[in-house]
C-alpha cells in the first residue's frame, strides 16, 4: 500500500481530475504558457547571473524592489493604477488551505521518519540512510552544487506538467516495473521463514 501511495498517487483518479496538491498551481502546470515561460526564464536568468556573474543577490533584489516602487509612483501620477488594480483575492483561500495541509502533512511525515531513522526503530531504514548519506558524500565531490540547484529549479516547472499531462503513459511504463519489483521482493528470504530453525 505504501508503494502504491508513493508511486501511483493518481491510480484511482480519473485522467481528467487534477492530482492532490496541484489545485491553484496553474503556473507550474503551464495553464498559461506565456506566464510560466516568463517566470521560468526570469528565474533562470537570475540564477545564471548570480552564479556566473557573481551578482550579489540581496542588493540586486533590493534595487529591483525600489525600481518597482518608483515605477508604481510614475503609474500613479499617470493615472494608470486604476487599470492595473489587482484582484481582491489573487490566491483562493481553499488553495492556500490545501497547500498548508499538504505541507504540514509532509513535514510531519518527514519528522517522524527522521526520528525513527535516527533512533534505529527500523534497522533497514537506518542502514539505507547511512548508505545513502555516504554515497551522497562521495558524489558531492564530483557534482556541482549550482548545477544541482539549476536542475531542481527547472524540475519544479517540468515535473508537475509532465505528471499532469503524461500520467497515463508514465503509469503504463511503471506498472511492469512495479510488478517485477513485487515479485523480486517476494523472493527475498525473511528471517521469519527460518524462525523454527535452531542454531548451535
Amino acid at each position: 500500500r505504501v508503494f502504491d501511495a508513493v508511486c501511483f498517487p493518481r491510480a484511482q483518479v480519473s485522467h481528467r481530475a487534477s492530482p492532490p496538491g496541484f489545485d491553484g498551481m496553474d503556473i507550474l502546470i503551464w495553464k498559461q504558457p506565456a506566464v510560466t515561460g516568463g517566470v521560468l526564464a526570469a528565474a533562470n536568468a537570475l540564477f545564471l547571473a548570480v552564479v556566473f556573474m557573481d551578482l550579489p543577490l540581496t542588493p540586486f533584489l533590493c534595487k529591483v524592489s525600489i525600481l518597482v516602487i518608483f515605477v508604481g509612483l510614475v503609474l500613479k501620477f499617470a493615472h494608470l493604477t486604476d487599470a492595473l488594480q489587482t484582484p481582491q483575492e489573487m490566491v483562493p483561500k481553499e488553495s492556500v488551505e490545501k497547500v498548508v495541509r499538504l505541507a504540514a502533512a509532509g513535514l510531519n511525515l518527514a519528522a517522524s521518519r527522521t526520528a525513527s531513522t535516527v533512533m534505529w526503530k527500523s534497522n533497514g531504514r537506518t542502514l539505507k540512510a547511512l548508505v545513502g548519506l555516504e554515497v551522497v558524500r562521495r558524489l558531492s565531490l564530483f557534482v556541482s552544487v549550482p548545477f544541482m540547484v539549476f536542475l531542481a529549479l527547472n524540475s519544479v516547472f517540468v515535473v508537475p506538467y509532465v505528471l499532469e499531462t503524461k500520467w497515463d503513459l508514465i503509469q503504463q511504463h511503471l506498472q511492469p516495473v512495479k510488478d517485477k519489483a513485487t515479485i523480486l521482493f517476494s523472493m527475498v528470504p525473511k528471517y521469519t521463514d527460518i524462525k523454527d530453525v535452531k542454531f548451535d
